[in-house]
């Protein structure tokens, strides 16, 4: 079965939790941390566990999550992508969330890092 066109999400648990329900009736499939059982995990166990539903993780914990992007790729280890921003507010977040989900595909984020950044 192909992958969806645009990347499934997990949003990571410094974003913030409003941002799940409003992607979803954008009709995008989107899961907390929280949402999943997985508050308290490691960031690398979480990470793996998006990966093996093939969800993209995004995150406002860059540093750690940069770090474990390119220990993934040192031991040949995939992921389903790392979606990264600094912290923002909310409604800049949205903007930025929904314009990544237009414009990125999960093909285009297997192993791969994106910077949310700019205007929206």
């Amino acid at each position: 079965m192909p992958p969806p066109p645009f990347a499934r999400l997990l949003l990571d648990e410094h974003l913030h939790t409003r941002l799940a329900p409003v992607l979803r009736s954008r009709g995008y499939d989107v899961v907390t941390v929280s949402e999943a059982g997985r508050s308290g995990s490691s960031d690398e166990d979480n990470l793996r566990w998006a990966a093996r539903g093939g969800r993209t993780i995004a995150t406002f914990n860059a540093p750690d999550f940069v770090a474990l992007h390119r220990s993934f790729l040192a031991r040949g280890e995939d992921h389903a992508g790392i979606v990264l921003s600094p912290q923002i507010p909310f409604r800049t977040a949205r903007d930025r969330l929904l314009r990544f989900l237009r414009e990125q595909s999960a093909d285009e984020m297997r192993n791969s890092l994106f910077w949310m950044r700019g205007d929206g």
